[in-house]
This record gives C-alpha cells, sequence and structure tokens, in this order.
C-alpha cells in the first residue's frame, strides 16, 4: 500500500498532466500517490479553474466532433443534436424523426425534407 503524502504546490504539475491526459481522479490519486478524495479536495480548493477550463476544453472538442458527425449526416448524431438543442423548435423526446433507412449515412437533403414533412413545413 502507497503512503499518502499531503499535495503541495510541487504536486500541481503532475497533477496538470493527468487532468490533461483526462484522468479520472482515483487514477491520477494511483500516479501520484495519493488518496482520490484527498486528490479531489486539493484540485478543488487549489486548481478549480484549471479543472474547470480542461472540462470546457474537452466538451469543445467533443462538440466539434458532434458538429462534423452531423455535417456528414450521421442520423444519430442528427437525432441526438435536435434531440437535445432543438426543443425550442420542436424537437426532442416527444418529437422523433422517421427516417427509415438502410444506409448509416442519409443525406443531409434527404433529412431536411423529412424533417420538414414532420413539421408541416412546405420546401421552399
Amino acid at each position: 500500500m502507497r503512503t499518502k503524502h499531503p499535495l503541495t504546490a510541487k504536486d500541481k504539475p503532475k497533477i496538470r498532466e493527468c487532468i490533461a491526459a483526462g484522468m479520472s481522479f482515483a487514477s491520477a490519486a494511483k500516479v501520484i500517490g495519493c488518496g482520490r478524495n484527498q486528490l479531489s479536495r486539493f484540485v478543488r480548493s487549489e486548481m478549480a479553474e484549471e479543472l474547470a477550463e480542461a472540462e470546457e476544453c474537452r466538451l469543445d472538442v467533443a462538440e466539434s466532433q458532434l458538429q462534423k458527425l452531423v455535417e456528414g449526416g450521421n442520423l444519430k448524431a442528427i437525432i441526438y443534436l435536435l434531440d437535445r438543442r432543438g426543443k425550442g423548435r420542436g424537437y426532442g423526446e416527444s418529437q422523433r424523426l422517421k427516417v427509415e433507412t438502410e444506409q448509416k449515412q442519409v443525406p443531409p437533403a434527404v433529412i431536411l425534407a423529412e424533417m420538414n414533412r414532420i413539421l408541416g413545413r412546405e420546401e421552399g
């Protein structure tokens, strides 16, 4: 069993590396040689801004990848995006796209036509 040491400012560079690598507190604590709760308390009190910035960067990457999937016609990504962000336009859990296809990728024009059909809009 590892001897747990008190965390100090000297541990911050190693903690930053672990955060940047996307490690969980449990995994990072093993690398650093401290307890998970100890690391969590230290990071949240001494490095809260850095932790928040790292989370924002991960979200930016994920949103970027989601947008690429949507632009590529990935139906699951389109439905996910409409479900999460399209509620103001009538999309969500109660409004599901019913595009049946054997293809994994649906052309954006087909999706747009189906969305317009569901919403009762005429193509323009």
